[in-house]
């Protein structure tokens, strides 16, 4: 440091944060993209040929969340799935601010680097027709329930009439029918009895309401 409190020999500040702008682009540029949703599981996929302890790190604040077998971070949804030479580091119960840029690496000469980006999606479900629909007495009616932004398959979707669930229900013409993407419940013949509200439900999504309003005819 030198007398007019200069020193010399050192980067500009704009170019040192210029040249780290350059290795996140780089980073950024080389990551591979997974995407999960809330209240699910994320999968990040890392595989190595080498030999040596595998960590995963995430970048936004440089925390280590495992090393080898062990998960090191006190959030215990974070745990490593190994079968060599993979080391998938599974998220379980997503949030929407578990999404960001994670580092798998392992200590070998020199050091092993692969970058997953992650992104978060919160799913919801669809009823077309809704908010409500007329139907006439007498009538077949088929509600279908889609799921939408859904990064995985539902558990489950339960149907609810006025707030009852009724897929076990034994009703003659009234059955539930599951979908690639979602549920059908399926009424062969209306009545006034049918006009109601109706919710499905699935188990990792937002639910969708539709009112029923049965016409005499």
């Amino acid at each position: 440091i030198f007398p007019d409190g200069a020193i010399r020999g050192a980067k500009p500040a704009t170019e040192e944060t210029q040249n780290q702008n350059n290795v996140l682009s780089s980073v950024a540029a080389s990551a591979k993209d997974v995407l999960a949703q809330t209240g699910g599981n994320a999968m990040l996929p890392c595989r190595f040929t080498g030999t040596g302890i595998v960590t995963w790190i995430r970048r936004r604040d440089r925390q280590l969340l495992t090393v080898g077998r062990d998960t090191h971070s006190v959030d215990t949804r974070f745990m490593v799935v190994t079968n060599s030479p993979d080391w998938t580091l599974k998220i379980k119960n997503v949030k929407q601010d578990d999404a960001g840029l994670y580092e798998c690496q392992i200590q070998t000469e020199p050091v092993q680097q692969r970058f997953i980006r992650l992104s978060i999606t919160e799913a919801y479900s669809m009823i077309p027709g809704g908010p409500d629909l007329h139907v006439k007495q007498g009538s077949s009616l088929r509600l279908e329930c889609q799921l939408m932004a859904s990064a995985e398959a539902p558990s489950f979707i339960f149907w609810y009439r006025q707030g009852r669930m009724i897929n076990y229900d034994a009703e003659p013409g009234v059955r539930v029918e599951a979908t690639k993407n979602g549920s059908i419940l399926v009424v062969d013949k209306v009545k006034l009895s049918h006009g109601a509200n109706y919710t499905c439900s699935p188990s990792n999504a937002k639910p969708a309401y539709i009112m029923i309003h049965v016409i005499e005819g």
